[in-house]
């Protein structure tokens, strides 16, 4: 009776619901919209009385007065009252020239005040976007800083009142100025312009100091004695050229030592030429600095750095946010051209120039796409300069990890090398074998493919890491695969389910062992994460094997756990920008956060999907150039198998592979030529060019398919289709050396009279 009665009250009150969710929607569907008249009346009632309230005797109704009175109310605590006066303000649509008003009489930080208040957003944040905006325009207006300058020579008032202007135009009248240097000014113009540069202090030092490379010498001293007012010792390193440079005008060199000695308090007149190699010194040390990317930039909330640069076109100077890279290699590459300038026949300042235009080119081309050739290109002027300079740019770019400029590099010196590179003679200075080892997936697949360019006619040492390098490439042609390494097969799980979220192909395995063997094997692997529990090996020992192997050592390792490990994680992290730690997160989102900064901050990004795919169509290529060459006396193809045997299945390397297999005396190679040949579903020139290859590899070195994929390659015969792969097979029924009763057999089977076709009608 109970259990009755508890499945009627529960069905009661189930049909009550429903009944309840029934006229809800009933209600909607009647209701109709809100009137806009009636809103409009409530909304001015509310307004009506909220300003009965108000302290004021007589409501403001010019926008003057609304914004006075919206900054009394938040005075006085009132802010329901201030956001109805800035409404009123901003629906009276004030034009350009009020606002610019209020912005003068009240100054920024009321404006300012007024957004940081949340009840008066986002009306009081709108409004101080607008009157910033009209204050730069105003203030950077070109016609008005003209007039100004032109009122510094009237009357002592004007003057007075035309210094105040412009000096607190801060750095945005300094374009405007510059223009007007660069137009013929009077004489009085140009002082009067160099002289509001100076009051304007340090905020005109680096917008000078790009204006440096501007081509007027008369400008540039005139700028050069501002910076001695302005300058600190920062400026020193961008005067050291100009101050001792036999190249530059006599008027440029005394302004840049009068600039020195007044930066660092000495009389001009103590201050001694310095010998120009010390000069050459100073600027190689300022030029390495940025081309190792050791300068300490000071960098935005997004990582960015604010640089001012001359930029020809505009005969200007522009604000650019840029990386700190970016920055480093424009402010490096002047350094380097002013001691190449001052000492052309010195190596390694050749060198480094170089080094610096080749990042500049592959900054500007992005890591997805080849270095721009053509004149005024760094590749063509890379040919030119020869191959011991290109090798010495090789060389410091693999000690120093620019991995873009090795690669670079790399391709060069397979244009212009000599065998001299992969000679043993020479193996051990030679950079081309040396990046064949470097812990860089893109560094080591130039250096063979560079190898492989300079063809060498003998073994050389790291012959077999050319191999390696390019059966690795072949089967690293998939989406992005990251490897987690963690015992507790649970927690592997819900990595590998954020990771799959991510765009990645997990794979998962339980020892660092297990999980070595994988990288090491695989190409793709892009990322591995790791539970510090990892046991067969521990975790120091897994992370020295990883680091230890060319394969894997430039893997970036995320290693994950709770968050109070991290502190013990830190010895595994420190110095080594490949390794990091990550607390555990529950969700893709949290995991993401921590992912993103650690990727954006390593050497080189990832290879994506369509660069492992041109690696592996490359790869392919040159491992069938090498049997089709007559090289296999000098590479083994024989540890290229397991790689050729996954890659013929890909449809744009098939016929590559099947090339390298027809050479390898190998029952696998034999047994997938066949396999190729036999499947319907691979297409008709590709199994043409699979039967070829097979009577090739079965004439060379014997046969040994089955005797079931034999069978079926009769068949075939007996049944005729595509012209070309017929013949193909029977290049196979040939090569499997038929007795003579089976030939004589086939010989009478042919019905064809060639002989007929002979004959004219």
């Amino acid at each position: 009776m109970a259990n009755v009665s508890r499945r009627f009250v529960g069905t009661l009150v189930l049909l009550m619901l429903s009944f309840g969710l029934l006229l809800g929607s009933l209600i909607a569907q009647d209701a109709s919209p809100v009137d806009a008249d009636a809103a409009a009346a409530a909304e001015a009632k509310r307004r009506e009385d909220l300003l009965k309230t108000s302290p004021l005797p007589l409501q403001p109704e010019t926008a003057p007065d609304l914004f006075e009175a919206a900054v009394l109310m938040v005075d006085l605590a009132r802010p329901r009252l201030a956001r109805l006066y800035l409404d009123q303000l901003m629906e009276l649509k004030p034009d350009a020239q009020t606002l610019l008003d209020l912005r003068l009489k009240y100054g920024p930080a009321e404006f300012m005040k007024l957004a940081n208040i949340k009840e008066l957003q986002p009306v009081s944040s709108d409004l101080l976007e607008d009157v910033n905006r009209l204050m730069a325009e105003r203030t950077s207006d070109p016609v008005r800083i003209q007039q100004l300058v032109a009122d510094l020579g009237g009357t002592n008032e004007q003057r007075l009142l035309a210094e105040h202007e412009l000096k607190n135009g801060g750095q945005a009248i300094i374009v405007p100025l510059l223009n007007m240097l660069q137009h013929s000014p009077t004489p009085e113009e140009e002082r009067n312009i160099l002289h509001i540069l100076v009051l304007l202090g340090h905020r005109a030092e680096a917008p000078l100091v790009a204006a440096l490379d501007m081509p007027d010498d008369d400008i540039r001293a005139g700028l050069i004695s501002v910076l001695g007012h302005v300058g600190s010792r920062e400026t020193l390193n961008h005067l050291w050229y100009f101050a001792n440079s036999p190249k530059v005008p006599a008027g440029v060199k005394a302004a840049a030592r009068d600039a020195i000695a007044r930066i660092v308090k000495m009389d001009a007149g103590r201050l001694a030429e310095s010998p120009v190699e010390s000069v050459v010194t100073e600027l190689n040390r300022l030029a390495r600095l940025h081309y190792q990317h050791k300068y300490d930039w000071l960098v935005d909330d997004d990582g960015n750095v604010s640089l001012w640069v001359w930029k020809r076109e505009a005969e200007s100077v522009v604000l650019v946010k840029v990386p700190p890279r970016v920055a480093s290699n424009i402010v490096g590459s002047k350094f380097a051209r002013q001691a190449l300038a001052l000492s052309p026949e010195r190596r390694d300042i050749q060198v480094l120039f170089l080094s610096m235009t080749l990042a500049a080119d592959g900054m500007l081309a992005g890591w997805d796409k080849p270095l721009p050739t053509g004149p005024g290109t760094a590749h063509d002027l890379s040919l030119v300069a020869g191959e011991d300079v290109v090798a010495d740019v090789l060389s410091e770019a693999l000690k120093g990890g620019q991995i873009a400029n090795a690669v670079a590099a790399l391709r060069v010196l397979g244009q212009i090398g000599t065998l001299r590179m992969v000679r043993s003679a020479d193996a051990g200075r030679s950079p081309v074998l040396a990046a064949l080892n470097y812990p860089d997936t893109r560094v080591q697949f130039a250096a063979a493919g560079t190898v492989m360019q300079l063809d060498p006619q003998a073994k050389f040492p790291g012959v077999d890491r050319v191999i390696g390098i390019l059966s690795r490439a072949l089967t690293g042609q998939g989406k992005p695969v990251a490897l987690v390494i963690d015992p507790n097969s649970d927690r592997a799980s819900q990595m590998s389910g954020f990771l799959n979220e991510l765009g990645y192909v997990p794979h998962l395995r339980s020892t660092g062992r297990e999980g070595f063997r994988f990288a090491s094997e695989n190409a793709d692997v892009e990322l591995v994460f790791i539970h510090p529990s990892t046991v067969k090996w521990p975790l120091s020992s897994t992370l020295t094997n990883f680091r230890a192997d060319s394969r894997t050592a430039s893997i970036p390792i995320v290693l994950y756990g709770p968050e109070e490990f991290a502190g013990r994680m830190h010895r595994y992290v420190e110095d080594n920008p490949l390794v990091t730690y990550f607390g555990l997160t529950g969700t893709t989102q949290g995991l993401q956060a921590q992912l993103t900064p650690f990727l954006k901050n390593l050497t080189a990004p990832p290879l994506n999907e369509e660069q492992r795919a041109i690696q592996a169509e490359v790869a392919s290529y040159w491992l069938a150039h090498i049997a089709e060459g007559q090289r296999t006396k000098i590479y083994d193809l024989q540890a290229a198998v397991p790689s050729l045997l996954v890659a013929a299945h890909n449809v744009p390397l098939t016929e590559n592979c099947l090339l390298a297999l027809g050479t390898i005396a190998s029952r696998e190679a034999q047994q997938k030529m066949a396999e190729l040949l036999l499947d319907e579903g691979v297409e008709t020139r590709l199994r043409a060019t699979a039967a070829i290859q097979l009577a090739f590899h079965i004439q060379r070195h014997g046969l040994v398919v089955s005797n079931e994929q034999i069978a079926q390659i009769h068949e075939m015969w007996e049944t005729p289709g595509d012209p070309a792969l017929h013949t193909a097979v029977g290049a196979v029924i040939g090569s499997l050396r038929p007795n003579s009763r089976l030939v004589g057999e086939r010989l009478q089977e042919f019905q064809e009279q060639p002989a007929l076709e002979l004959i004219q009608p």
